[in-house]
């Protein structure tokens, strides 16, 4: 029960800061169409990662690129490149876990992570959401498990 009051906390406090905002997602990917037409609760996409790695967006532009670190109190995500890149939204899907706020994108920057939420990706197309995931790993790989489709 603490932990959902301190995320609702958090999102509070980011809704209301005048730093800049940014979505917190995995890098894009492809789906084929097949496994997007069969999409169902517990199916599984494995996101060719072995390693965490997330993209800040900004305006469908990934305004830079971070990874998590641990640090004396918890996990922060921390800017490994600020090359802007952009998204092909018509191709791409993105597994969105929150917004921070954040006054420096600079490298080796870092950034408190508490308002992800890891149990409740939403996975984006077209600028729409199409479902929900958790994160879990399988076989060594990073893979979204979908807890429920939206279409």
């Amino acid at each position: 029960m603490k932990a959902n009051q301190s995320h609702k906390l958090s999102s509070l406090v980011v809704s209301k800061s005048n730093l800049p905002k940014y979505d917190v997602a995995l890098p894009p990917f492809a789906i084929k169409k097949k496994t997007l037409a069969n999409l169902e609760i517990d199916a599984i996409i494995d996101l060719g990662l072995k390693e965490l790695e997330f993209w800040l967006i900004q305006d469908n532009i990934a305004k830079a690129k971070a990874k998590i670190i641990q640090q004396p109190r918890g996990y922060k995500l921390e800017i490994v490149s600020n090359t802007p890149t952009d998204i092909d939204k018509k191709v791409a899907f993105v597994a969105l876990l929150g917004q921070i706020s954040s006054r420096s994108i600079q490298i080796k920057h870092k950034i408190d992570i508490s308002m992800l939420d890891f149990d409740n990706i939403k996975l984006i197309h077209q600028s729409k959401t199409i479902a929900t995931a958790k994160m879990a790993m399988s076989d060594d790989r990073i893979v979204l498990v979908i807890t429920e489709v939206i279409l």
